[in-house]
């Protein structure tokens, strides 16, 4: 009887190579800053979520500052504070992305990302086409994540490709 060892380690072989197959995928994270066209400037928002081993995205998110729904069309915006909220609007999946930055995350790095969203919702701001705006919230949301961050005070387009610059691929 000597196959008998022989016999095991094979069922054990296929056994182990058989387990290893019927695993899930595993899923990754991922933060994208994100610049879009549209309004006078152009837009900054962040999405988040989870990617399969392919990078394939199966669970996105979106959030960004906005000013209240009742300035967007007034002239006042552009010098007034107003109340801003976080959340997340249509045009920012509808309208032609200008820009993206991705970052892969850990499970915790996502778990704090998901905190941090949660408490920026949480907080009442005031929006300020200036000095209080999308850019800023980007911003917020880099440094949380150990992220070195540009000064806000430029175009959506050209803060992503910034972030991107002074923080590598």
């Amino acid at each position: 009887m000597r196959s008998a060892p022989l016999l095991v380690a094979c069922l054990v072989s296929l056994a182990l190579t058989a387990a290893a197959g019927a695993q899930p995928a595993r899923e990754s994270y991922f933060l994208d800053f994100r610049a879009r066209g549209g309004g006078v400037l152009g837009h900054t928002f962040i999405v988040y979520g989870r990617m399969d081993e392919r990078g394939r995205i199966t669970q996105a998110h979106h959030a960004s500052f906005y000013p209240d729904e009742a300035f967007d069309e007034t002239p006042a915006l552009s010098v007034a504070l107003v109340r801003g909220y976080v959340t997340a609007k249509k045009e920012d999946s509808k309208k032609p992305t200008l820009a993206i930055y991705r970052r892969k995350l850990s499970a915790a790095a996502y778990d704090h990302l998901q905190l941090t969203i949660h408490r920026l919702k949480a907080t009442q701001r005031l929006w300020h086409m200036w000095f209080n705006n999308c850019n800023d919230f980007a911003a917020q949301v880099a440094r949380e994540m150990g992220m070195v961050v540009p000064l806000p005070w430029m175009l959506p387009t050209g803060f992503v490709h910034t972030l991107r610059a002074i923080n590598g691929p």
